[in-house]
């Protein structure tokens, strides 16, 4: 057993033993163990201040020009794309596992990573309601496919770790602002 901090500050207890195939440890691992660069840091934890910032805004009701919810569907939108785009460029980069053929990566890696820009599509054209549960379930749907392609590519060590706490934070706030408008909202 050993002791790792929650993003709080809060001290846990980990078995050392499941570091590697435990969800724990991909989302509790310290990032700066696994030398994650500094800027991905940052720039993750930067990308999610529009997903807070639409939740304040949804609770507050703060008059801005595009409604709250609005807000929160088209950026979901445009970073569930994005997590598809980084995938492709995983496969661009030669980083197959040692039992990977080029023809099943490209099988694979390259028609999934379109799916969560179409699932982003369709959330752009459907009322809040869809539009929230296709966004929640595109990442989560997204986050376990990069699961998987852990058999298929190499990636950073410290990818999925980030990867799990940046989309646990944007899920939780569409969650969030799904129910809000449930009972509070349209």
């Amino acid at each position: 057993m050993y002791i790792d901090h929650l993003l709080n500050g809060w001290l846990i207890k980990v078995n050392k033993i499941m570091k590697n195939k435990s969800l724990l440890f991909i989302f509790f691992s310290d990032l700066r163990n696994l030398d994650c660069p500094s800027v991905a840091i940052l720039m993750g934890y930067g990308g999610l201040i529009p997903f807070l910032g639409g939740v304040i805004f949804l609770v507050s009701g703060i008059d801005l020009v595009l409604d709250s919810s609005a807000i929160l569907i088209y950026y979901g939108a445009v970073i569930l794309s994005f997590t598809g785009a980084i995938l492709w460029g995983f496969a661009t980069k030669e980083t197959l596992t040692k039992n990977t053929s080029q023809k099943k990566r490209n099988e694979i890696l390259f028609m999934w990573s379109i799916i969560p820009a179409l699932i982003a599509f369709f959330a752009l054209i459907t009322g809040n309601f869809v539009s929230y549960i296709l966004l929640i379930s595109g990442f989560s749907i997204s986050y376990i496919y990069d699961l998987k392609a852990l058999k298929i590519i190499k990636l950073p060590s410290w990818y999925l770790p980030l990867r799990a706490r940046l989309t646990t934070i944007a899920i939780l706030c569409l969650v969030f602002a799904l129910f809000w408008n449930l009972f509070y909202g349209i």
